[in-house]
């Protein structure tokens, strides 16, 4: 009995020895290692547009204007007293392709029903090549009381054409109202840059529209049954 068990023991103090070299000649078995992960590739080209700065409670606000092929714009107003909202004073187009820049200074009046009030750059549209807005015109006789500060352009019924870079008043608009006590209020312009405009004329207890054309006399009413002021 003795002699088999120490013929037992003989057999496996090898094989123990054989099985602790083979562990030692197999490679070694690492532990997952936690790498940190590449940061996310935005698919486009992030550009900063504009930076106005620090802000406050009264401004500047930022409004954006419709794309227009490769052009970019966007508006800059100013806080009327609490209870009249905001006004335009600033309007910026830029090339998204060149980087050429426009920025327009607009003209801005004093409300005569309110004169808390300030009324700066109106109904803004923008396709193709054309910039096109209303804004407080120059008085006849400026006085002081009236508050008025000129733009860049001297005009009430502005088109800025940036392949010029020039704003005129666009005549062919305000004939719409030869009275010029009213309003011409440009709606929509042609997103395919054929100068065609819809516009709202307001006149005293009147509302028409119409689809014209910025640079001729091409004018055709639009049956709509419309209220002043809406």
């Amino acid at each position: 009995m003795k002699r088999r068990y120490t013929t037992a023991r003989l057999f496996y103090v090898p094989m123990l020895l054989l099985f602790l070299a083979a562990g030692l000649l197999l490679p070694a078995v690492q532990a997952p290692v936690a790498r940190a992960q590449a940061p996310a590739v935005l698919p486009f080209l992030s550009v900063t547009v504009a930076n106005a700065g620090p802000g406050s409670s009264s401004g500047p606000f930022f409004g954006v204007l419709p794309i227009s092929g490769d052009w970019i714009g966007y508006t800059i107003s100013s806080l009327n007293c609490g209870h009249c909202g905001t006004y335009v004073h600033t309007i910026a187009l830029r090339d998204t392709a060149d980087a050429r820049q426009f920025t327009i200074h607009t003209a801005t009046a004093q409300d005569s029903f309110d004169p808390a009030r300030i009324i700066g750059a109106q109904d803004i549209q923008v396709a193709g090549p054309y910039l096109l807005w209303r804004q407080p015109a120059r008085p006849v006789s400026p006085a002081p009381s009236q508050g008025f500060n000129a733009g860049d352009f001297d005009c009430s019924l502005c088109l800025f054409d940036v392949r010029t870079g020039q704003a005129r008043q666009a005549t062919a608009l305000a004939a719409l109202d030869p009275s010029g006590q009213g309003a011409v209020r440009p709606v929509a312009l042609d997103a395919g840059g054929s100068g065609r405009v819809l516009v709202l004329v307001e006149t005293t207890g009147a509302a028409a529209l119409y689809l014209a054309a910025l640079d001729s006399a091409e004018v055709r009413p639009i049956p709509a049954a419309i209220q002043p002021g809406n």
